[in-house]
């Protein structure tokens, strides 16, 4: 049995989450993981340095449980969510489901986000070399301007909303929480 104590943000009070086998619980809450036929994990920076990290468990009619935290990159209430999903994901892998793994809509939302950026700059890069030539201001506009396209190109390149996203399943899930949790403790 394991429990994992952490805030869902920092003005929130502490819940406390045990996993014993396959059986997450919390209170009165009590959810099976052999029930569980979709697992969604997804994280983002937001503001203040804080990063928005979301665990979601579902079966085929409904949502078992929503979890979320708020917290610094490494910060204590963070590594205590991470190392809860990471145990919940293990169980599941050593069980033998078959749940699947969605992405969420941030990471969706976070490259149109790039992409937008990206036009932006290179907009703004084409109207300062033609504001350059049409005032014969010389070659500043133009290596401004040419930075700031090629800094549009690149992130609509990072951000690429048009591809699909990678499929990703338990075991790649595992291997990912895995390389957060050590990149956590290394920051920490």
């Amino acid at each position: 049995m394991k429990e994992f104590t952490f805030k869902r943000a920092p003005v929130r009070s502490s819940e406390t989450w045990t996993l014993s086998g396959e059986t997450l619980s919390r209170k009165e809450k009590s959810i099976s993981l052999l029930e569980v036929s979709e697992v969604m994990f997804e994280q983002a920076a937001g503001p203040k340095a804080l990063w928005v990290t979301a665990l979601k468990l579902a079966s085929p009619n409904k949502t078992l449980v929503h979890l979320q935290c708020n917290d610094r990159f490494a910060g204590p209430q963070r590594q205590q969510f991470v190392a809860l999903c990471l145990s919940v994901v293990t169980q599941l892998v050593s069980s033998g489901s078959t749940a699947s793994v969605r992405q969420g809509m941030g990471t969706r939302i976070l490259a149109w986000v790039m992409a937008l950026g990206g036009l932006a700059f290179i907009l703004f890069g084409g109207f300062m070399m033609y504001l350059g030539a049409a005032e014969n201001d010389g070659v500043t506009p133009f290596i401004f301007g040419g930075i700031a396209i090629l800094s549009g190109i690149f992130m609509i390149a990072i951000g690429a909303p048009w591809q699909t996203q990678p499929e990703r399943d338990l075991a790649g899930l595992h291997e990912e929480l895995q390389g957060l949790i050590a990149l956590m403790d290394k920051a920490s």
